[in-house]
C-alpha cells in the first residue's frame, strides 16, 4: 500500500501541462460501409481565438468495443515525419469511458448525449479543442524542446478483420511547459 501512495505522489509531482494547437486534418480514408459523409476541418472563430476541430459524418452501423483505434505519432525533422517510439490503442467504448487522459477531455466536449456504442445515425461535433492536457510525462521528441510541429495517424479498425473504418492524419504543434523543480 505504502508503494501505491509513492507512486501516486511522484505521478502529481511530475503532472506538466500539455497544449495541443491544431494545424489541420486530412481524411485519408473512409470504409463506405461503415461511414458515410464523413469530414473533419480545423477553423478559429476569431483572429484571437484558439484552434477547433469540427467532426461530422452518419455511422452505417453500431460501433461499440468491435473498433480499434490506433494512434502513432511523428515529429516533423529536417522536413520529414519521423515515427515516435510509442503507439496508443484503445477499444472504442474502452476509450470513450475509462480513458482517463484523452478519453476523459474527448468525452467532456463530446457532452452528456454521447454513449457507447455510437449508435447508427448522424454525428456532428464542432469546436472540439485540446485545452492543456495535464500528462504524467514528456513526450519524447528528438531534441527535447518545448515546441514542436508533427502528426498523428489516427485509424479506426475492425477488431477482428482489420477492415479500415476511418484513417486521419492531423497535424499539429505541441507546447509542453517545463516541470516543476521541486
Amino acid at each position: 500500500m505504502t508503494n501505491c501512495y509513492f507512486f501516486g505522489l511522484f505521478l502529481i509531482a511530475v503532472v506538466m501541462g500539455l497544449k495541443v494547437i491544431p494545424q489541420r486534418v486530412e481524411v485519408i480514408k473512409t470504409n463506405s460501409k461503415y461511414l458515410k459523409n464523413f469530414s473533419a476541418y480545423v477553423r478559429r472563430h476569431s483572429k484571437d481565438s484558439i484552434y477547433y476541430i469540427d467532426i461530422s459524418g452518419e455511422s452505417l452501423c453500431i460501433m461499440d468495443n468491435n473498433i480499434t483505434m490506433s494512434i502513432d505519432f511523428f515529429e516533423v525533422l529536417s522536413g520529414r515525419f519521423v515515427p515516435l517510439p510509442f503507439r496508443l490503442e484503445f477499444k472504442l467504448c474502452d476509450f470513450l469511458l475509462k480513458d482517463l487522459f484523452l478519453g476523459q477531455s474527448v468525452r467532456k466536449q463530446l457532452g452528456e448525449n454521447m454513449t457507447c456504442p455510437l449508435k447508427v445515425g448522424k454525428y456532428e461535433h464542432n469546436s472540439l479543442s485540446f485545452d492543456e492536457m495535464d500528462f504524467p510525462f514528456d513526450i519524447p521528441f528528438t531534441y527535447q524542446g518545448y515546441e514542436t510541429m508533427g502528426c498523428l495517424h489516427y485509424k479506426w479498425f475492425v477488431t477482428d478483420t482489420k477492415d479500415i473504418v476511418l484513417f486521419l492524419r492531423f497535424h499539429y504543434k505541441i507546447i509542453q511547459k517545463p516541470r516543476n523543480k521541486s
